[in-house]
């Protein structure tokens, strides 16, 4: 074989190589174009992603805080000052915290002593704080029936015939208790397991009270038991009762007891 051969041979064969070395070059960076495609598609999966979860965290936070009246959770363990707290926070009482609660008042006045009347008291006497005041001397002129977690109540509202006194009673199962007014209950709303009430109505100065419906326990703090009212006693009252699913006026048949 002669120089000439040798050489053409030679230039063959670096043109083949230079050429495998190029094509090795335009399929290299394919790889990271494939991974970088990926990472990407991740990423936007993992931003899509994080709103949706936050989204569904604030509902339980707003909860919670019970923002609007009777968004709260367990108003029935509320006390007193969580209740008022409650009202002077949002503007407005938490409701009652059953349903399950209707008032039952007589069409007319009925004796306490009659067995129609199914009062809570007995038919002889009305004993409180070791005083017995005569059966037949009070009329029921209000009733209210419910339950609160499945425990009963009943609430009574009874009025001496002369109009001179008024006993609020509650009966929640099997126990009872009461308190004697000498001027007529203002009910002026239900909240948490309370029932509140004014006497003789809500104007400032006048003495609020509060029962528990489940434990007959009753409160006399006026300045708190107004603040669970949600009134401020100026500019008037509302006339109808407030915290319940449905509305009641004050009062059974017409502007008083």
């Amino acid at each position: 074989m002669n120089k000439g051969q040798n050489l053409f041979i030679g230039t063959i064969l670096v043109f083949t190589f230079s050429a495998l070395t190029g094509c090795g070059n335009t399929t290299s960076p394919a790889a990271p174009t494939t991974n970088n495609s990926v990472t990407a598609e991740n990423t936007a999966q993992t931003n899509a992603t994080a709103p949706a979860q936050n989204s569904t965290s604030l509902p339980s936070s707003t909860n919670a805080t019970g923002n609007k009246p009777g968004t709260i959770n367990s108003n029935t363990a509320m006390t007193p000052n969580q209740l008022a707290n409650f009202t002077q926070k949002h503007g407005a009482p938490p409701p009652f915290v059953s349903k399950n609660v209707m008032r039952q008042a007589p069409s007319k006045p009925v004796r306490v002593s009659n067995p129609k009347s199914a009062s809570i008291f007995g038919s002889d006497f009305i004993s409180i704080n070791r005083v017995k005041y005569p059966s037949n001397s009070f009329d029921v002129v209000d009733r209210w029936s419910g339950s609160i977690q499945g425990k009963s109540f009943q609430l009574e509202i009874d009025k001496k015939i002369d109009g001179s006194k008024f006993i609020v009673g509650v009966m929640s199962d099997n126990t009872t208790s009461a308190m004697v007014l000498d001027k007529q209950p203002w009910i002026t709303n239900f909240t948490g397991s309370y029932v509140v009430f004014a006497s003789p109505n809500p104007a400032q100065g006048n003495p609020m009270y509060a029962i528990n419906l489940m434990t007959g326990d009753i409160l006399k703090n006026s300045s708190l038991v107004r603040q669970m009212s949600g009134i401020s006693g100026m500019g008037g009252y509302p006339s109808e009762i407030s915290g319940l699913p449905k509305a009641y006026s004050n009062f059974p048949n017409g502007q008083g007891y």
